[in-house]
């Protein structure tokens, strides 16, 4: 789910950043989809692992080409769960994306 900077331009407030935002919902299964993202993006698996992102709390900020990526796996006083059930879905190249 994208949090931060872009999250708020989503939902319609002016706003310039320089990274995205990620909260990741730490389970298993999701993790193994962001390392494949991550691989397939061209990071080198060698700095990160699974295990990053199935522990909470966790930050992990990665930047190539310019792009900065910040992936969390928990928000101070709010939980994944009541994030997605008041995100806002875009359709984005045929993937629905959560804000």
């Amino acid at each position: 789910m994208v949090v931060g900077g872009y999250a708020v331009i989503a939902h319609g407030l002016p706003r310039t950043t320089g990274d995205i935002d990620i909260l990741v919902r730490p389970t298993a299964a999701n993790a193994a989809r962001v390392v494949r993202a991550l691989v397939g993006y061209g990071f080198v698996q060698d700095e990160f692992e699974e295990a990053d992102f199935t522990t909470t709390p966790n930050f992990l900020s990665f930047s190539k080409d310019e792009v900065w990526i910040d992936l969390m796996t928990q928000l101070l006083g709010v939980t994944f769960e009541e994030c997605a059930a008041d995100a806002l879905v875009v359709e984005m190249a045929g993937v629905p994306v959560r804000y």
